[in-house]
C-alpha cells in the first residue's frame, strides 16, 4: 500500500485532478508519515531508555542466579581437577547444564534484544523525521 496512493493519483494524469489538489493529497500523506514516525519515535525512545536501565537489575538478577545455583563452582572444576572431569565428562556436562539458570539468562537476552531493536527502530524514525523536507501549502 505504500507509494500506491502516487501511482494511482499518477494514472489519473493531470487533467482529471487539479494540481492544488493533488499538492493538497500529497502534503497531507507526507504530513500523516511524519506524525506517524514522531509517535513511534517518542515509543521506541521511551522503550530503549526503560529497557537500558532495566539491564542493570535483570544482569544482578542473572549473576545472583549464576553464583546461587553453583553453576561458578562446577565451572571452576575445570581449572582444578581437568583430569576427574575428562573422565566424568557427562556427569560434568550434566551437573553444569542443570546448575544454568536459563530463566534468568532469557530474561536478560529478551531485554538487550528489545533494547537493540527498540533503538534500531527510533533511529529510523528520527532519521524519518529530521530530514523531511516539508512542502509548502
Amino acid at each position: 500500500m505504500k507509494g500506491n496512493i502516487y501511482k494511482i493519483l499518477n494514472d489519473f494524469g493531470e487533467q482529471s485532478i487539479p494540481a492544488t489538489l493533488y499538492n493538497d493529497i500529497v502534503v497531507k500523506i507526507e504530513k500523516a508519515k511524519i506524525k506517524k514516525a514522531r509517535i513511534n519515535l517518542l515509543f521506541q525512545g521511551t522503550l530503549s531508555v526503560l529497557s537500558f536501565v532495566a539491564i542493570f537489575p535483570v544482569f544482578i538478577n542473572v549473576v545472583k542466579g549464576f553464583s546461587q545455583s553453583g553453576f561458578f563452582s562446577y565451572l571452576s572444576l575445570i581449572f582444578t581437577d581437568s583430569e576427574v572431569i575428562f573422565f566424568n565428562w557427562k556427569v560434568f556436562a550434566t551437573s553444569l547444564l542443570e546448575s544454568t539458570p536459563f530463566y534468568e539468562v532469557m530474561i536478560f537476552l529478551v531485554v538487550i534484544f528489545v533494547l537493540l531493536e527498540s533503538i534500531k527502530f527510533a533511529f529510523n524514525n528520527l532519521k524519518m523525521v529530521q530530514y523531511h523536507i516539508y512542502q509548502p501549502n
